[in-house]
């Protein structure tokens, strides 16, 4: 099955879902490749590269000819990606500059140096809720704004908190309740392979300090402790 396309002047490229590229003379195949454990949903073509992102939340950079000259894992710890999968990539030569959206709903900025295969700074522009189960059944079910009237919170089917900062427009916390103790995510219905019920975040109501302490939840007490460390 198709799983993108992308055109540049004579050079078509074709990514599958199992990992696979095609290059296409016209109609017929040139030659195939696999370059990512699952899907490629993304290729990208500049005037000297052309660039592949995949669910297995790598990306390629390889020139022209299809050759990888170097990969960069969204997997790791040092980028913190909720959903790494790669749904969107954007390089620009010039600045050797890499914008790469994740289904996490992330947006990060990558400074690459391809000559050294290496990544310079990497940074989170843009976050939000998304779809575990990578359809298009997610839900904001709750959103409360705090007294201070700078801060407002979100809860969804993402079974995730999120706590924003209203003038900068930003997310500023982040609370899974997806995972265990451990950080291990918990498992999923195997049926529908979306969470379960009692994960999912269905509300949240912003309250007084005095109230929190007296009646808590334990969404307000996540919330208590998030703004207690970002007082901190």
């Amino acid at each position: 099955l198709l799983g993108c396309l992308a055109i540049d002047k004579d050079l078509i490229l074709t990514g599958n879902v199992i990992g696979e590229i095609y290059q296409w003379n016209r109609n017929n195949i040139a030659g195939v490749k696999k370059y990512h454990t699952k899907a490629v949903d993304c290729i990208s073509i500049t005037d000297e590269h052309v660039l592949s992102g995949g669910r297995d939340g790598k990306i390629n950079i390889m020139d022209r000819t299809l050759n990888v000259l170097m990969s960069i894992d969204m997997n790791e710890k040092d980028y913190g990606s909720i959903s790494p999968g790669v749904r969107s990539l954007k390089y620009d030569p010039s600045q050797n500059n890499l914008l790469v959206g994740t289904y996490g709903s992330e947006i990060y900025e990558l400074s690459v140096d391809i000559a050294s295969q290496s990544v310079g700074s990497n940074k989170l522009l843009m976050q939000g809720h998304y779809s575990p189960a990578k359809k298009t059944t997610n839900e904001i079910w709750g959103l409360a704004v705090f007294p201070d009237g700078q801060t407002y919170a979100t809860v969804s089917d993402d079974a995730t908190l999120r706590i924003w900062n209203v003038a900068e427009r930003k997310q500023e916390k982040l609370l899974r309740f997806d995972v265990n103790a451990k950080g291990q995510e918990l498992p999923k219905d195997p049926a529908t392979q979306e969470l379960s019920d009692k994960y999912r975040s269905r509300s949240i109501e912003a309250v007084s300090y005095t109230h929190l302490r007296a009646h808590e939840t334990r969404e307000d007490l996540v919330c208590r402790l998030l703004l207690e460390k970002k007082k901190h």
